[in-house]
């Protein structure tokens, strides 16, 4: 979330709101100990009215998030995004 908030900031959109409906998924990881193997985020972005973005704009903007995410870059296993604009 704040990865992403902060990137929509630098490109001037307007985000009206952003909640989420994190899933985190347990399991066992590669050392066989108990651990976060996956979580799936389903942020719902509202932006102000008459503000517009693309899906080629969000989809950029989502991988860019993605790969600066501390989430996804403290677990081992798997992240997944599905952004609902």
């Amino acid at each position: 979330m704040m990865t992403f908030l902060a990137f929509a900031a630098k490109m001037k959109w307007s985000v009206l709101n952003y909640s989420d409906k994190a899933i985190a998924f347990l399991g066992k990881n590669l050392k066989g100990k108990m651990s976060i193997t996956k979580i799936e985020l389903r942020p719902k972005i509202t932006f102000k009215e008459n503000f517009r973005v693309s899906h080629d704009q969000m989809s950029e903007i989502q991988d860019i998030s993605y790969r600066y995410c501390f989430v996804a870059n403290t677990i081992s296993e798997e992240v997944k995004v599905q952004i609902n604009f």
